[in-house]
């Protein structure tokens, strides 16, 4: 799982380079989005019982800046994606179009405004992993952490990521993080909870 952002935008490119079969692999990343989503509704359910019980443990739980942290970041990737349908043609932003799935230009539009919805999401990104570093003493899961979003020197984190690819993508990435955050979480709660 770690290293689907590259293979997401590897799929992303093979549907601009390769146009015999772009409704397959639209078909995919939506496939994969809708998987994604299906493990992060699971992950909501467990850990808010798992706050619950580190709560009697602890007493006044020490982990309110993260959870509120991790909190925040789920309710914002929920939004941005909700705003990114919305920009894509759905008014509810419930669902995305099915003749915006492949539409490029859309993408290149919503992430080009660095000041607009998309331009806070490097940074959630990168508070949660600063809080998720603070309360783990894992190694193997601060080296997840470490890896969770990964922008070369010199690389524009949202080009990277989001240029050029189809919006059913974009949602797929998004879900992504959402899950890896979930995952991150559920596994330094569970830490908190065996101490």
């Amino acid at each position: 799982m770690k290293n689907l952002p590259v293979l997401l935008l590897a799929l992303s490119f093979c549907s601009c380079a390769n146009h015999s079969e772009p409704d397959k692999v639209l078909k995919d990343f939506d496939s994969v989005n809708q998987s994604l989503k299906e493990i992060d509704s699971k992950y909501g359910q467990s850990t808010s019982s798992l706050y619950d019980s580190l709560k009697k443990k602890l007493g006044e739980s020490r982990l309110g800046l993260f959870q509120l942290t991790i909190s925040n970041c789920k309710s914002y990737l929920e939004d941005l994606q909700r705003r990114f349908k919305i920009f894509c043609g759905d008014s509810s932003g419930i669902s995305l179009p099915e003749n915006s799935e492949d539409n490029i230009s859309l993408t290149n539009r919503f992430f080009e405004n660095k000041q607009g919805p998309a331009g806070h999401l490097l940074p959630n990104l990168e508070e949660v992993k600063k809080v998720s570093l603070d309360n783990t003493d894992n190694p193997v899961l601060e080296e997840q952490i470490k890896n969770m979003v990964r922008t070369p020197p010199g690389k524009d984190f949202i080009e990277l990521y989001f240029y050029n690819a189809p919006p059913i993508a974009v949602l797929t990435i998004l879900s992504k993080f959402a899950v890896d955050i979930n995952n991150i979480e559920l596994k330094i709660l569970l830490e908190q909870l065996n101490k």
